[in-house]
């Protein structure tokens, strides 16, 4: 998948307090701030932006900007955003703009006293679009008072058009769905209006919306390019040993709480799953692997006659340099003999077998040729599988790092993945390890583990308040850690400690407050 640099994202009217600009520098950015800065408002709205989520409409903001590396800035008003989100919306206005009457709509102009504006039309095609399941239920009476309150239109002229467009719209609308949402007819002309700045200069495009819809076409695409990313957005409030059902109920009130109540929280697990990533999916992914190991070298093992019975017909030799590589590779075949079942091979002749590779017992006189293809193809097996044992053991490694008094063990022999004490070698449940433990198991057993048969796949990190319930030494070690997993293209960080950033991200961490600016 192709990498994207983002370099800049700035958020105008959050609150309708300030404006928000962030720089990146190679796809990072750590802002720093105490508490009720907007630190977490700001990660949110670029992760719902980037990840084309519909939810990006619960927060206050007047639009939103991108620029990529080498390309300009683009920007998306918050009604644009909106309707953009929707799946139906291109194909809705593309469809509906299509049997438009644009000879009745010259009549009407024409009647007027003023000229109609290509984004007025515009507006009132969305909005009607956008709006239909409320507005297709109003009579003519309702009709004209909606156009004076809501439209904000005061002329009765307008009104032929504006019922005009609402009966087009209605006769073919039904093909699509926008149930339970709807749009700020001022606002939404206002998000027109920018949006079509540049697109109307040349009065014979007057009546002509492809221009309009080519640009919203270019925005989407611009935008949904990152929808396809692998993203992994860490909240202030991951607890990695909870689930869901351990959250607050609908009907407490605490402003400290994230969610509105237990439905909003489920619906945000639902939508978020690489987040809830806990203690049984750890165990679940530990298993997963140790059975994927063991079965694959089985199943591989059983798979070898039809080589063997190549190389016995061909007569294939060994000669001494095949015999010394086969040596070099005994570790291989060991993990290998380890993993195959004992009804497969017991452990007798697993000892035997061992035996004869000490010895170098392989040649004619021996019998031993077709024992040395099979060793030959049980280093084949290993080296097939050998990505997998790769990843775990940088996985342990990183882990180990972090841990003090225990360690991640994986047997490569058993293939088994577990957590001991160091001191006496005495397995731990990590249910019984200490809510950082269980953070650093969790967040590096999803960047490590999660996707093994991928391995050019990249996250990106959201990360809000990494620091929670770490020690300092952990807060400086644990974002250059998930760099120098080669699985991060992109990461934001949002803290309040100096020590996430006491390392090599210096120079990427900035002052929230610097980068907020007032509204007068």
């Amino acid at each position: 998948m192709q990498a994207h640099l983002l370099e800049e994202f700035s958020i105008y009217g959050l609150n309708d307090e300030s404006d928000v600009h962030l720089k990146f520098i190679d796809n990072l950015k750590v802002i720093v701030s105490e508490n009720g800065f907007g630190k977490t408002t700001i990660i949110s709205l670029l992760y719902s932006f980037l990840k084309n989520d519909k939810k990006i409409n619960k927060f206050n903001f007047k639009s939103l900007s991108i620029k990529l590396q080498d390309q300009e800035e683009i920007v998306y008003p918050k009604e644009i955003i909106k309707i953009l989100f929707e799946d139906d919306f291109p194909s809705a206005f593309k469809f509906i703009v299509r049997h438009l009457d644009q000879k009745t709509l010259k009549n009407y102009n024409r009647r007027l006293d003023f000229q109609l504006s290509n984004q007025f039309v515009i507006s009132l095609i969305i909005y009607f679009i956008c709006n239909r399941h409320i507005t297709s239920k109003l009579d003519k009476v309702e009709m004209r008072r909606l156009m004076f309150k809501d439209l904000h239109l005061e002329s009765e002229d307008l009104f032929p058009i504006v019922l005009n467009i609402k009966n087009l719209v209605e006769s073919y609308g039904y093909y699509f769905d926008f149930e339970g949402f709807k749009v700020n007819f001022a606002d939404l002309k206002e998000a027109v209006t920018f949006i079509c700045e540049d697109l109307y200069v040349d009065s014979k495009l007057t009546w002509d919306f492809q221009p309009f819809y080519d640009k919203m076409q270019m925005l989407l695409v611009n935008v949904g390019q990152f929808s396809k990313k692998e993203f992994i957005y860490l909240p202030t409030y991951r607890l990695v040993e909870s689930n869901i059902s351990s959250f607050k109920k609908d009907d407490e009130d605490d402003e400290e709480y994230p969610f509105g109540g237990l439905s909003e929280a489920k619906a945000f697990f639902k939508d978020n799953p690489l987040i809830q990533f806990g203690v049984d999916d750890i165990k679940d992914t530990w298993a997963m692997l140790t059975n994927r190991i063991r079965s694959s070298t089985t199943q591989d093992f059983l798979k070898l006659s039809g080589g063997l019975l190549k190389n016995i017909i061909s007569n294939k030799k060994v000669n001494e340099k095949n015999i010394s590589e086969l040596i070099e590779s005994k570790d291989s075949i060991l993990k290998i003999l380890s993993r195959i079942d004992s009804k497969t091979i017991d452990g007798k002749d697993k000892k035997n077998l061992l035996s004869i590779i000490d010895r170098r017992e392989f040649n004619p006189a021996n019998n031993n040729n077709s024992l040395f293809y099979i060793l030959e193809n049980m280093v084949t097996i290993y080296n097939n599988q050998k990505h997998i044992d790769e990843a775990i053991v940088k996985y342990k490694n990183v882990v180990n790092e972090f841990f003090n008094d225990k360690s991640v063990i994986f047997n490569e022999i058993t293939s088994e993945i577990y957590v001991e004490k160091k001191k006496g070698n005495k397995r731990i449940d990590i249910e019984n390890l200490s809510s950082g433990e269980k953070q650093i198991l969790s967040l590096f057993t999803k960047i490590y583990l999660a996707e093994l048969d991928d391995l050019d796949r990249k996250y990106w990190i959201f990360f809000d308040e990494p620091e929670i319930s770490l020690s300092i030494e952990w807060q400086q070690m644990l974002l250059p850690k998930i760099i120098e997993s080669n699985r991060c293209e992109f990461m934001m960080a949002a803290t309040h400690s100096p020590f996430i950033f006491k390392n090599n991200l210096k120079s990427y961490t900035s002052d929230l407050a610097l980068e907020v600016m007032e509204l007068q």
